[in-house]
């Protein structure tokens, strides 16, 4: 089975692979708030995320500033923690990704 952020990847991988792409679209930038909103809906304050979740979200922080930059990480990491408060735990695993600071 695929990892969230490889069929992502594979499904926008010609949007991000082009320099000077503009602004990317609202379901392209959807369909990675969702994998991220999935990724963490299960995550809770009091356990740790295994690693491969952790590489996972960052995967995802990644792909988000590619396409539409500080803006785009902040609109899903507000969605993600919205849905759940324990999502908090997205920051550090974005640390350093574009201009995101933990």
């Amino acid at each position: 089975m695929k990892d969230i952020g490889q069929s992502a990847r594979e499904t926008l991988a010609p949007q991000i692979n082009e320099p000077h792409q503009p602004a990317v679209s609202n379901r392209e930038q959807g369909v990675l708030v969702e994998h991220l909103c999935e990724l963490t809906k299960r995550w809770t304050e009091y356990e740790d995320i295994p690693g491969s979740q952790r590489a996972e979200c960052r995967s995802i922080g990644r792909l988000l500033h590619k396409l539409g930059g500080m803006k785009a990480m902040q609109d899903a990491y507000y969605e993600a923690k919205g849905r759940n408060r324990a999502a908090s735990s997205i920051q550090p695993f974005w640390d350093g990704v574009g201009d995101w600071r933990w």
